[in-house]
């Protein structure tokens, strides 16, 4: 199980039953969690709190993802594990490219609320 921390989970997902799954897992692993259903969402949040980790989809409705995690890498240096059903290699460089961890949909939770910079290991390293 995570630590408790102050600083809470953002989830970024538009599909609300895997929002609502992420959200539980955050909950119960004793983490805050805030979770928003678009890019818009999560860059004005992001504006002026700093989350101890980013779960973001690529496939949202107003914008990319990885435009997302470019932007938000702008000003703030966070681990992010971008998720995905369909990660092809131009995403998956992306994503490493921006220091993110990529995950397959379906995913481990444990995977996702645990990647392996927050055991000391780079996101790069697969």
């Amino acid at each position: 199980m995570l630590s408790v921390t102050s600083s809470p989970v953002l989830v970024v997902e538009d599909d609300a039953a895997v929002r609502r799954t992420l959200e539980r897992a955050c909950r119960f692993s004793g983490r805050a969690v805030v979770a928003v259903d678009s890019g818009a969402a999560a860059l004005s949040w992001l504006r002026d709190h700093a989350p101890s980790l980013v779960v973001l989809d690529v496939h949202l409705p107003d914008m990319n993802g990885l435009e997302v995690l470019r932007t938000l890498r702008g000003w703030l240096e966070v681990p992010v594990v971008v998720i995905t059903g369909v990660a092809s290699e131009g995403v998956q460089e992306h994503a490493r490219d921006l220091g993110a961890h990529l995950v397959e949909k379906p995913f481990d939770l444990d995977t996702v609320l645990e990647p392996p910079t927050m055991h000391g290991v780079p996101f790069a390293a697969d």
